[in-house]
């Protein structure tokens, strides 16, 4: 997609193909479709219509440019290197969120869980929910603008996790409540440390799937 719009597939501006007509140009899903065209949202280079449809945004080239991210949703190195930038942010996010912890902020992340329990299967949009709401409660603006920043990729990137078996995913579930339970008590550095092993443990499941070689830095002993 990001080729075609360099390569002035689509005039700036123009109403851009319904997902059915573009899903069968790439020979992709629409599913898939719709999860770049949200990317590209983020970045600012489609502008969605409400009963219009999709349109490139006239900007859509300088945005590209200037937004080098867009470039890094795919590829196994970008993989590794976004759960890296998640493991300074939500670790972080986590310990703040701990140590700012009201009644209010507890019964939002306790809500998520609670809805995620009454499924008869973990879902995967819920833990996001559960994630974006830990990077909100750390209070800290320049925190936030980062993560959104890439929260685009991590969409992407969270969608390997549906395919993943149940069992799997109910681990995650409660590694989610034991993250809650430390922020109930007022422990900033359990919530940091339960964090960061919770996206280790991801980041090693999707390199065991994968095959590939550990990145250098991170060793599951340590």
């Amino acid at each position: 997609m990001l080729t075609a719009i360099e390569r002035g597939y689509w005039e700036p501006g123009s109403r851009m193909p319904g997902e059915s007509a573009l899903a069968s140009e790439f020979q992709v899903s629409r599913n898939s479709i719709r999860e770049v065209m949200k990317s590209l949202a983020f970045f600012g280079i489609v502008e969605p219509r409400p009963g219009n449809g999709t349109f490139l945004s006239p900007n859509a080239l300088r945005n590209i440019h200037n937004t080098e991210l867009v470039k890094l949703i795919s590829g196994r190195s970008s993989l590794i290197e976004l759960m890296e930038v998640r493991l300074l942010i939500e670790a972080q996010a986590a310990y703040w969120a701990s140590e700012r912890a009201t009644k209010e902020t507890i019964s939002e992340l306790e809500a998520i869980l609670k809805e995620d329990e009454l499924l008869p299967e973990p879902d995967v949009d819920l833990h996001a929910r559960f994630h974006d709401t830990i990077v909100k409660l750390s209070g800290n603006k320049l925190l936030i603008q980062l993560y959104n920043s890439i929260r685009a990729e991590i969409s992407i990137q969270r969608k390997k996790f549906k395919e993943w078996p149940i069992e799997d995913r109910r681990k995650f579930s409660l590694e989610h409540a034991e993250i809650l339970d430390k922020i109930k008590n007022k422990d900033p550095k359990g919530a940091r440390d339960l964090m960061q092993e919770h996206i280790m443990d991801s980041l090693w499941k999707i390199l065991e799937n994968g095959k590939a070689p550990a990145p250098s830095g991170l060793d599951p002993q340590e």
